[in-house]
């Protein structure tokens, strides 16, 4: 009898303690995985002159009370305050766009901080390599729902080549362009909506320049 009172209260002690660390493990704070989304910033040069920010943010969920601080600098180290979105702001899938209105002439620097309404970072800086001027070729609209122009702002002295390619390299799109072109037409129409890399190979193919392009 005492034998068997004594492994009954083994087992409830076992039982409880049990239930005791399942539901202290449903207590614990979830802080640390509700921040963790990807972040993916690039820039965009429009047809004014303005450079539009584009980010994508995916992963799992931010808080509403998130905010994004965009930033700019001229040497990648002291970087400026451009502007700050909140869920308000963001797109369909994911889409945040900033436009900087006044960039500076030559490479600047860009990067964006997800922020909790008290100040403190919530995810890691996010870095846009330099972003060189691109005064010879102008690409627009962009974003775009289809058509696209691409304009030689100097005029070409070589036969040149444009491709478009899928993130994942693939060619879905390729013309070559004649001497003297000032400006080319793409119908973009049949490529689904996302993000895609136009690929401009001039001076007898020994040159690249590239844009991200984004299919709405």
């Amino acid at each position: 009898m005492n034998r068997l009172v004594r492994n009954g209260s083994w087992i409830g002690c076992v039982l409880v303690f049990s239930l005791t660390v399942f539901f202290s493990g449903l207590l614990l704070p979830l802080q640390a995985a509700t921040f963790d989304p990807r972040l993916e910033l690039f820039g965009l040069r429009t047809p004014a002159g303005t450079v539009q920010l584009v980010l994508q943010v995916s992963g799992a969920p931010v808080t509403d009370d998130a905010m994004y601080v965009f930033e700019r600098s001229a040497d990648g180290v002291d970087f400026e305050q451009l502007g700050v979105q909140t869920a308000a702001d963001r797109r369909a899938q994911g889409w945040y766009v900033f436009e900087d209105v006044a960039p500076r002439r030559g490479h600047s620097y860009y990067r964006v901080r997800l922020m909790s309404e008290a100040g403190s970072v919530l995810s890691n800086v996010v870095h846009l390599e330099q972003f060189p001027g691109l005064e010879q070729f102008l690409l627009y609209p962009n974003p775009s729902s289809g058509m696209v122009w691409l304009e030689f702002r100097s005029g070409l002295v070589s036969d040149t080549q444009v491709v478009v390619r899928a993130p994942d390299g693939r060619v879905l799109y390729a013309e070559m362009v004649p001497v003297q072109t000032q400006r080319l037409e793409m119908n973009l129409e049949a490529l689904p909506a996302g993000m895609y890399f136009v690929q401009i190979m001039y001076n007898n193919m020994q040159r690249n320049q590239f844009f991200k392009l984004v299919k709405r």
